[in-house]
């Protein structure tokens, strides 16, 4: 099937997600998860007005 190679090598990985209330909160804590998850240097940053939400997150 031929050469396979990549670019780099990847290092940490990290997300930031801006989101308010009208948002799902499982779906944000989901999306955030996927990334913590590939390293313990990785970063999962959630902004957003309301405390209720980034609890729920």
């Amino acid at each position: 099937f031929g050469t396979v190679g990549i670019d780099i090598i990847a290092g940490p990985s990290e997300i930031l997600v801006v989101a308010d209330k009208e948002n799902d909160p499982d779906w944000i804590a989901i999306d955030l998860l996927s990334q913590a998850e590939h390293d313990a240097l990785a970063r999962s940053v959630l902004i957003t007005d309301d405390a209720g939400f980034a609890a729920a997150v």
